[in-house]
């Protein structure tokens, strides 16, 4: 961004017509409830509050890399000589006791901040926030992020096609006219036909959205001191995780993660050589942070797991798919590796209906 837009200008430009903008319908279907609990489940489930009352979570994350106590940043000598096991972070006291007993001997060094907000939204599933997510869109405007990183499920597995995408896609040009959007599909878009597929990612791109599928891409901003920030921003590709009649139930067992590595290494690649800030990741489904946190990304950002559907004070979310009962990846910051995965609870609903304790989530990261 060469300029600093402020708030207000940012919102009314989203507002604004555009010619290449999908035409508008007189009402957006809406997907927050699931044909599996019949007629009173969706009727129930769209008028639910926990389904409705949006939540923002801020989180500032800093950049930086481990040491062994007496050296400087970045000499570590032989990978293989030292552990890369997380620092400690917030949990029971026995759990915080191991976690520093891993990480004895060693030192986490942050990087000076380079003063991005970032917006991460995830699992829309099709649904509306007032009427064509004017509420989601205001509230997007307001964190005022540098850029905006959407990691899949925009749409459902049950909607009939490009039709009941429209509202969608045209969330999606609205969310580009507040801030550089990048978007990488989710379980849910990749249950579709190749060709809808293709044809949703023409729609979005046409929108002036980054759609990334096993690419990468390089986004130069300024942040609000105007120093120049470099970002390298790679997007997983989810046809890879996907396994036929097992996509709720899959375990990591049953995916190929040697493709999935090898795609990483892939994106990595296009990185060498080459001076960034940050380098993020894009992957839709959380469950595979040991195979993302083997290469050198800062931030992964995920979804997916719906926060765990059900989330009860002190155990958090009682069920995710890939994950089974009581999953540990379902919301919030978790180390990954030299850098951090940030988790959605995302903003819609699939097969079950109904949040509890678990609102629609915007996530702001600020680095």
């Amino acid at each position: 961004m060469d300029e600093k837009f402020s708030k207000s200008s940012r919102l009314d430009s989203a507002y604004d017509s555009d010619p290449t903008s999908v035409p508008a319908t007189t009402s957006a279907p809406d997907y927050a409830s699931a044909p599996e609990f019949g007629g009173l489940g969706r009727k129930v489930g769209s008028i639910w509050p926990g389904n409705r009352i949006l939540v923002t979570s801020s989180y500032s994350v800093p950049l930086g890399e481990y040491r062994r106590m007496g050296e400087s940043l970045g000499q570590f000598g032989d990978e293989d000589s030292w552990d890369r096991s997380p620092r400690p972070s917030r949990g029971s006291l026995d759990e915080l006791r191991e976690q520093w007993r891993e990480s004895r001997g060693r030192l986490y060094e942050s990087r000076k901040p380079l003063g991005i907000r970032i917006v991460h939204l995830s699992d829309l599933q099709g649904a509306c926030f007032g009427a064509e997510n004017t509420e989601l869109l205001e509230r997007v405007a307001e964190c005022d992020p540098h850029f905006v990183v959407v990691t899949g499920d925009l749409v459902d597995r049950r909607m009939a096609g490009l039709n009941d995408f429209e509202p969608s896609i045209r969330f999606m040009g609205k969310l580009q006219k507040i801030a550089p959007t990048f978007f990488t599909y989710g379980n849910h878009e990749r249950a579709f036909h190749p060709s809808v597929v293709d044809e949703l990612r023409m729609r979005i791109e046409n929108l002036g959205v980054t759609v990334l599928d096993g690419e990468s891409t390089t986004l130069e901003l300024l942040n609000d001191e105007r120093d120049k920030i470099n970002i390298f921003i790679a997007g997983l590709e989810e046809e890879l995780l996907m396994v036929e009649g097992k996509n709720r139930t899959k375990k990591n067992s049953d995916v190929d993660v040697l493709s999935v590595k090898k795609s990483l290494e892939s994106m990595v690649c296009e990185a060498e050589g080459k001076e960034f800030n940050a380098k993020i990741l894009m992957a839709h489904e959380p469950q595979f942070i040991k195979e993302y946190s083997t290469y050198d990304f800062d931030l992964i950002f995920s979804g997916h797991a719906h926060g765990g559907q059900i989330r009860l004070p002190g155990v958090g979310g009682l069920f995710s798919p890939g994950q089974g009962i009581l999953p540990k990846l379902t919301s919030g910051v978790h180390p990954a590796g030299e850098g951090k995965m940030i988790i959605s609870r995302g903003l819609g609903n699939s097969s079950f209906p109904f949040r509890f304790f678990n609102r629609p989530e915007i996530v702001v990261v600020n680095i």
